[in-house]
């Protein structure tokens, strides 16, 4: 028979001029109906042919040789069949082997860190490199193993120190994010980096209990409050004479670095001399978020000065023969004088 056809081939991976992995596998056809055999090699530019594969069957839209013992780098691949006509058939195709994944890294905000949630955005720098970078992309998304990310920035390319981002956190709640970025390459290669980074907008809760504001202290006594957040630094309880506009001179009475609600803080043991002395509670968050609460209360542990001028009138009753006793003395000069007891044979009467 005569035949004057030679063999058919079609390579559809990998495309001209294409990047491919080197686990990647040629794919094609090669058809002819008195094929005699078929060859696949590659070379490097510059150097020697390396048989992929050689066979002597049709093979239609199939993987056809491997591309592993390629080294990374530009290639043309050559695929030459003949059939027992001796009619010979030749096709090349140039591509680039990249075995590399594109390097991908966050490099600010740092694992771990807690941001200000606030009117300022959260600038998202990192490194994106690849010689054949396609595309980077940035995403977010509530949580540490978040369900779903939203996009936040994207570009195709690279650089070291690179602005990714103005993440805008404003309307965001306070809690842990993740960030991802991830690059692709031409090959289809892919990296991906990921930081978990805790926003924070609120200050600390703090407040005095006990003793209350404008209070009278005359014992020992516990200190009750709260100093409480999420992202809790430490708290400091102090103490200084004085109003809350005149105090100045605090001193230390207790501090921690884990939150109390409505707690103990200190015993305020032993009392200082009697006056007026402010409280002070602050504490202090991880974003440097910081709040404060004041009382002012007086310390008074000593009794007033017993009455003087003590004096009695006896009004009696003709009639019945009973009488009126009137008890007068003199008015105490004490400032912070409350009141008076009266009592007769230890039994108060007023």
């Amino acid at each position: 028979a005569l035949d004057r056809t030679p063999p058919t081939l079609t390579i559809v991976r990998p495309a001209p001029d294409g990047f491919v992995p080197a686990q990647a596998a040629v794919r094609g056809s090669v058809e002819d109906a008195h094929l005699a055999e078929y060859a696949i090699t590659a070379a490097p530019a510059g150097g020697a042919p390396v048989e992929l594969a050689h066979a002597f069957q049709n093979r239609v839209d199939v993987d056809l040789a491997g591309l592993g013992a390629l080294a990374e780098g530009p290639h043309v691949l050559v695929m030459a069949a003949e059939d027992r006509a001796l009619n010979r058939s030749r096709l090349e195709r140039p591509f680039v082997v990249d075995s590399t994944p594109p390097r991908a890294a966050i490099q600010s905000p740092l694992e771990g860190a807690f941001l200000l949630r606030g009117d300022l955005p959260v600038r998202v720098t990192g490194l994106v490199g690849d010689d054949h970078l396609e595309e980077w992309t940035l995403r977010f998304g509530a949580g540490r193993a978040p369900a779903s990310v939203e996009p936040l920035a994207q570009g195709t390319t690279g650089g070291n120190g690179l602005a990714l981002a103005e993440w805008g956190v404003r309307h965001l709640p306070d809690g842990p994010f993740a960030l991802v970025l991830s690059a692709t390459d031409r090959a289809g290669l892919a990296s991906e980096s990921r930081v978990t980074v805790t926003l924070d907008g609120q200050p600390p809760t703090v407040a005095l209990t006990a003793p209350a504001d404008g209070r009278y202290v005359t014992k020992p006594t516990a200190i009750v409050g709260t100093a409480a957040d999420a992202n809790l630094v430490a708290w400091t309880l102090e103490a200084a004479p004085g109003d809350t506009s005149s105090a100045f001179q605090w001193s230390p009475m207790a501090d921690a670095r884990e939150s109390v609600e409505d707690g103990t803080l200190a015993e305020w043991s032993p009392l200082p001399p009697d006056g007026v002395y402010t409280l002070r509670l602050t504490a202090r968050d991880r974003v440097d978020l910081d709040a404060a609460a004041r009382v002012t209360v007086t310390v008074d542990t000593t009794p007033p000065a017993p009455p003087t001028g003590l004096r009695s009138t006896v009004t009696r009753s003709v009639r019945d023969g009973y009488g009126d006793v009137a008890v007068a003395w003199d008015a105490s000069s004490e400032a912070d004088l409350a009141g008076y007891r009266v009592l007769r044979d230890d039994l108060e009467l007023s």
